[in-house]
């Protein structure tokens, strides 16, 4: 087994330093989180350890919306 490793920053690190998100930014990390989980678990794997330390965000290319990884 092997992680991938992110160039970015947690979303609990990126919320201490800037403060909280915008709720449009907030409702898209929330969302590619969810649709990440529903595929984890539709493969047969549970994550129990949802926090936003375990949430990475790396930076969009386009500069607009954070990536969930």
């Amino acid at each position: 087994m092997f992680m991938e490793l992110v160039e970015g920053e947690t979303l609990e690190a990126k919320v201490r330093r800037e403060g909280p998100r915008r709720l449009t930014l907030a409702l898209e990390v929330i969302e590619q989180a969810a649709r990440a989980l529903a595929a984890a678990e539709a493969c047969g794997l549970v994550h129990r350890d949802i926090k936003p330390s375990n949430i990475m965000l790396e930076s969009d290319p386009g500069g607009c919306a954070p990536i969930v990884k």
